[in-house]
């Protein structure tokens, strides 16, 4: 499952596993604000889960302990209450393989509308979206997007807030759930929960390579090698060592123990014992041999 968490200036993506199971903290901030909140979402009996933790709030929720499950199959959109912030935030779920994207081609139109009127050539039957929400236009040959200044009625440009830019191959408008890929002669769309309708746009289609005028490769050109042997490369990974400080503490070498000090006499009294002795004896054999 790919979420999607939207505010005034961006979208923060953030990728489930297929597997459910643990918890997640997935990280946001605001623009320009340091400190980073976490929105949580368990993995409870096959489902996950969006789960208030005080900082991160689902809005419609009363207490810390609100949650609600997020659907594998279909997109939902869920507002979230931030601690200290009183932009509209809201989680956007969609499923991890879009099995609904279509191609489209517009020619003839200089213009296509988005929004959940009618008379739009992309219409998106959703809550969150304005009656004229988008728009797409040719200008001299190039393609530009332009959209609504209200906070209420938000367009993503590659996720990004976006009010009017030009658009380039392969770029990425996302409207609360919405999602088109730009490709300049059509375009991919997806359709969620079934709730899209087209007017003025049909299906592209691939053109077909004509394969007929290339003969079949004879046994002597498929023996042919193509590339030398220095042709062949590889990447060797780039592996970068990074040290790390570490403070360490190495406790103070232990106090020397007090000692009493030996009076010097008892220091050298057994040497002068000895000496004496040795006098004794000497003078005693001297005697004998008199």
């Amino acid at each position: 499952m790919k979420i999607f968490i939207t505010d005034k200036n961006k979208i923060t993506k953030f990728n489930l596993p297929e597997k459910i199971e643990d918890s997640f903290l997935v990280p946001y901030r605001e623009k320009n604000k340091r400190k980073q909140k976490f929105v949580t979402i368990e993995g409870e009996n096959g489902s996950w889960y969006i789960k208030s933790n005080g900082d991160v709030n689902i809005s419609e929720g009363k207490f810390a302990d609100t949650k609600v499950m997020l659907d594998n199959n279909k997109y939902g959109n869920h507002p979230l209450k931030v601690l200290g912030s009183t932009d509209i935030v809201t989680l956007f779920a969609m499923p991890s393989i879009a099995n609904d994207s279509y191609k489209l081609e517009f020619k003839g139109l200089n213009s296509i509308l988005i929004g959940k009127s009618s008379r739009c050539n992309i219409c998106y039957k959703n809550d969150l979206m304005d009656e004229i929400h988008a728009e797409i236009r040719n200008v001299e040959g190039s393609w530009y997007i332009t959209t609504s200044k209200n906070d209420q009625f938000r367009t993503y440009l590659n996720y990004e807030r976006v009010i009017s830019s030009k658009l380039n191959i392969g770029d990425v408008i996302f409207i609360n759930g919405l999602k088109i890929v730009w490709m300049e002669k059509f375009i991919k769309i997806n359709n969620p929960n079934k709730s899209v309708s087209i007017s003025g746009l049909s299906l592209y289609q691939e053109k077909e390579i004509d394969n007929t005028k290339y003969g079949k490769v004879s046994d002597e050109d498929a023996e042919v090698d193509l590339y030398e042997d220095d042709d062949y490369f590889y990447h060797t990974p780039r592996i970068v060592e990074q040290i790390e400080p570490v403070e360490i503490t190495i406790d103070a070498p232990p106090a020397p123990e007090n000692q009493d000090d030996l009076p010097f006499i008892l220091t050298i009294g057994s040497s002068l014992t000895m000496c004496a002795s040795s006098v004794m004896m000497g003078f005693a054999v001297y005697n004998q041999l008199e």
